[in-house]
């Protein structure tokens, strides 16, 4: 803000943390070489405007990872939809009470639903907690890694269903192509500089649809042995995942190829409403080499994003 400049332009330079960088970039190591998750904890939500709390958020995030990725090309405050614009920071909050005037709500984010286990985009999601629900939303995250070795064990020939081609419904409202083919799981082989590793990329509603966006009738459906993978990651995630409960102020970091992730249902109050600002980051020099095969979507997240572009909405709207 002393600056005068644009959210945009906040980076490691302009919101220079001399005593916390160090820490940090450890934990960025962290997340792309350890445990795959942390939490800060203790920001003072209601001691700064909406504003303040997005250029904190977004100073923090910059010195974890310096990369915004795009979660929407249009400027949410065009009613056409014609205004270009990088959305990089989106608002995770019960919208179905606007989705009557602004249009269908296609994932399940934006309710109070429950979540089954999935991933987002992106090689890492983050969550600020602005506010929490009056009752659950637990977060939910569970290792790939962990339900990779059980089907290995017992069900060898879901990790092959798994790899193989699914026919991935594509929701871009100008998609050339309604659906395209790609794996759900993904084998990293060892490098001098990596260890081996196993990464997810997947969620259920591009295969069964969610609430009034049902699956499109021209793609073929889904086979038993997929339905049957599907469920078994689902399963297996609530079997080995780690709850997390989110306090007001906290922000949560997740490597969303380690981990994937699902979240309880919740209850908002009339004065208490969950809402959690996200990013989807990357760090060019931890990252982990992105898989070919989603290398295109990678492309549409993180590619050409510039500062003039950048936009950082101050409230909800409906995706």
């Amino acid at each position: 803000q002393a600056l005068n400049a644009p959210i945009s332009h906040v980076t490691q330079a302009t919101f220079p943390l001399p005593t916390l960088h160090a820490e940090l970039r450890r934990l960025s190591h962290e997340l792309h070489f350890g445990h795959g998750f942390f939490v800060l904890r203790g920001l003072r939500v209601d001691a700064y405007t909406r504003q303040e709390n997005i250029i904190i958020y977004t100073g923090l995030s910059a010195h974890i990872a310096s990369q915004r990725g795009r979660q929407d090309h249009r400027d949410p405050s065009d009613s056409t939809g014609k205004t270009p614009a990088d959305v990089v920071l989106t608002h995770i909050k019960d919208l179905s009470h606007l989705a009557a005037m602004d249009g269908k709500i296609g994932s399940p984010a934006y309710t109070t639903d429950k979540q089954v286990f999935h991933t987002d985009s992106g090689d890492i999601v983050s969550l600020f907690a602005l506010e929490t629900a009056v009752d659950g939303g637990a977060s939910k995250l569970a290792s790939t890694w962990r339900v990779y070795n059980e089907l290995a064990a017992q069900r060898p020939d879901l990790i092959h269903t798994l790899s193989q081609p699914w026919d991935m419904e594509v929701f871009e409202k100008d998609a050339k192509q309604k659906f395209t083919p790609r794996p759900l799981m993904f084998h990293h082989p060892a490098t001098d500089t990596t260890p081996e590793r196993v990464s997810l990329q997947y969620g259920r509603r591009y295969f069964v649809g969610f609430g009034q966006l049902p699956r499109n009738p021209d793609i073929p459906p889904i086979t038993e042995a997929q339905a049957e993978a599907l469920d078994a990651l689902h399963f297996l995630g609530e079997k080995y995942c780690v709850n997390t409960h989110f306090a007001k102020g906290d922000i949560q970091y997740v490597n969303n190829l380690a981990l994937f992730h699902a979240r309880d249902g919740f209850l908002d109050g009339e004065d208490k409403r969950r809402h959690l600002l996200r990013f989807w980051l990357r760090d060019p020099e931890h990252a982990w080499k992105t898989p070919e095969a989603i290398q295109w979507r990678w492309d549409q997240i993180y590619g050409g994003v510039t500062p003039e572009k950048e936009l950082f909405p101050l409230e909800p709207f409906v995706r």
